[in-house]
């Protein structure tokens, strides 16, 4: 068995000579196949062994005996290991996860903690094994399919994902059981693995033997199924991330938020266009453990939703459509609505700070002829003073602003304009406007209104500038 093992271990290039490994040793007989295996290896494959014990303080003297079994296994083999006392029930409540979901996640927290600290003692690599074998991934594929899934829990667990290794899922438990009793070695029981109230207890002590009685070799062809699954989630999933790259410009980089563009997904390959989405929901959902087909298609309604709608995701992310994209933020990164300019009055030539913001208006008067070019400037506009029939005021938009947009006297409400510049809505109280009681004079970063242009009758010209304000006139 040890080389079958091996063999596996070698094919999916779990540890590297000169690495370090750690073994998650709970003392039972998966675990205590794992230590003996490894520790047996160690030295043909050229790497360092630790074990990690964790005492979830849920099964009284029963856990402190396994505990102290671990102490002796470790001290016989010579295996340095790490002990944790873990209130795992408290930790449940507090974290309001179960009692199972809470201790995994606390055996992984400490795996983390000691693999980190060898790295850092010892300048080596280190992995974390755990014991899963082909009855756990046989399991955990059940269940999955009797949940509800789709190719990623139908692939079950990967064999390598980031530091975690599984060297056992090429070994079935019958195997396991009689590795041990041949090399004499006892191992712990938990009682609990008896009891039916787990679902995946459920399925080890009456779905699985059923299966069995159906065909003796279902554990294998589930193993086989899931491996196969693997390899093609392996594949579209590298087929995701190549559209994204090409698709999304800061894909694969920690930023605040992301964007696709809806036609562009939309002609993608259906099962190319769910994945996507499903690893932009997952990158703002701290992962995709939990997201689902029915989080895919509450996106998806976007794609006919107006500009602005919003889909609430898990951990208080969110999906913006604006105009022809899709945004994806995470909960910290969801963009504030800007905060309104306080209305400024101009009268005279000077300069006016826009409080609330870092910009400064600049006012000057100027006669013609001038020079008819700076007209294109974005940030500096000329306008025939003596068509602005009101007190001229910067300040924020309101509901009933509008603006002449041609010479025919036509006009547009400011909302509209927006939308036309694609100005997203939490955005547009943050826009200096220029206005003429109701009417816009220049909406900065879009346009002058058509009423207020030089013309060859001008005579007084009035120069705007918006610019950030120096260190003086903040003074």
């Amino acid at each position: 068995m040890e080389d079958k093992i091996y063999h596996y271990m070698e094919e999916h290039r779990m540890l590297s000579p000169g690495s370090s490994c750690i073994a998650g040793v709970s003392g039972g007989a998966d675990s205590v196949c794992l230590l003996l295996v490894l520790k047996h290896l160690s030295e043909k494959m050229d790497f360092s062994l630790y074990a990690v014990h964790i005492n979830h303080m849920l099964r009284g003297e029963a856990a402190n005996r396994d505990e102290a079994f671990v102490r002796a296994l470790c001290g016989r083999y010579q295996v340095p290991c790490h002990f944790f006392h873990e209130d795992v029930k408290a930790l449940a409540k507090e974290w309001k996860m179960t009692v199972e979901e809470a201790g995994r996640a606390v055996r992984y927290r400490c795996f983390e903690e000691v693999a980190n600290q060898i790295e850092q003692d010892t300048g080596t690599v280190c992995r974390i094994a755990v014991a899963h074998n082909q009855d756990d991934q046989a399991e955990t594929v059940v269940m999955n399919l009797l949940r509800g899934t789709g190719m990623a829990g139908a692939s079950g667990m990967p064999s390598v994902r980031g530091r975690i290794i599984r060297p056992l899922l090429c070994v079935d438990r019958n195997r396991i059981e009689h590795y041990l009793e041949r090399q004499g070695q006892p191992f712990c029981t938990d009682e609990s693995n008896f009891e039916l109230e787990y679902t995946r207890n459920q399925i080890r002590h009456d779905i699985l033997p059923h299966m069995k009685e159906i065909n003796q070799r279902a554990v294998g062809h589930l193993c086989s199924f899931a491996e196969l699954s693997e390899q093609y989630l392996k594949y579209v999933d590298t087929q995701a991330d190549e559209w994204l790259v090409k698709n999304c410009g800061n894909y694969g980089q920690n930023a605040s938020g992301y964007s696709i563009c809806i036609d562009a997904v939309k002609k993608a390959d259906n099962l190319i266009e769910n994945l996507v989405l499903k690893k932009l929901i997952g990158l703002c959902c701290d992962g995709e453990k939990d997201i689902g087909s029915s989080h895919i298609l509450e996106v998806k309604k976007l794609y006919s939703s107006t500009t602005g709608s919003v889909i609430m995701l898990p951990h208080g992310a969110q999906v913006i459509r604006q105009y022809g994209k899709l945004y994806f933020y995470r909960k910290e990164d969801i963009p504030a609505e800007a905060a309104p300019i306080d209305p400024v009055i101009v009268k005279d030539a000077g300069i006016y700070p826009l409080l609330g913001t870092d910009m400064v208006l600049r006012v000057s008067f100027c006669r013609p002829p001038f020079n008819r070019d700076l007209i294109k400037k974005e940030y500096t506009k000329f306008i025939d003073y003596d068509k602005i029939r009101n007190d001229i005021c910067v300040r924020s938009y309101t509901e009933d602003d509008y603006m002449v947009i041609d010479s025919a006297g036509s006009v547009k409400k400011m909302n509209r304009l927006f939308s036309i510049y694609k100005i997203p809505k939490e955005q547009r109280k943050g826009i200096p406007l220029l206005a003429s009681g109701r009417e816009i004079i220049w909406a900065v970063g879009m346009r002058i209104g058509e009423n207020f242009k030089v013309d060859e009758h001008t005579k007084r010209i009035v120069c705007f500038e918006i610019s950030v304000r120096k260190e003086e006139e903040k003074e």
